[in-house]
């Protein structure tokens, strides 16, 4: 299981926790150093690292207090990797029953999305390339400038 971020704001105290409930291991990267049974912090790593591992997790979790999107539930889907997200993460509005779930229970999110379909996860990801965004944001911009 992995978890992309640091700080309180993205979860680290839940994931903490979680980590000491479950057998998984789970993989820590950025700048938090986190320690326990079943932690393995690995700091910073670059984008070709970072990828590996995602596409290596079982799940992404992120139970942030607070997020505005996320790109790290993107960068998890783009590589085929499901997500359990907390309400309070602006990407729970994209995420459906096939890539990931949107729960406070990390545990039984986990659970849930274990042999969720690669493709699925990566098609969701595609509609939300900053090349799409972009696109819409344009188009949004037009009819409201034209009306």
């Amino acid at each position: 299981v992995l978890f992309v971020g640091g700080g309180e704001r993205k979860g680290i105290s839940k994931v903490e926790d979680f980590a000491t409930r479950v057998d998984y291991t789970v993989r820590v990267v950025g700048g938090n150093q986190l320690s326990g049974e079943n932690i393995k912090s690995t700091g910073r790593v670059n984008q070709e690292e970072l990828a590996k591992l995602y596409s290596g997790a079982i799940a992404t979790i992120h139970p942030a207090r607070f997020e505005a999107f996320g790109n790290v539930i993107l960068e998890s889907l783009s590589c085929g990797t499901p997500v359990v997200i907390s309400d309070q993460c602006g990407a729970a509005e994209i995420i459906g029953q096939s890539c990931g779930v949107v729960t406070t229970d990390i545990k039984s999110g986990v659970e849930k999305v274990e042999g969720s379909d690669i493709d699925d996860c990566v098609r969701i990801a595609k509609n939300y390339t900053w090349e799409k965004v972009s696109e819409q944001t344009e188009s949004l911009v037009r009819d409201v400038v034209e009306s």
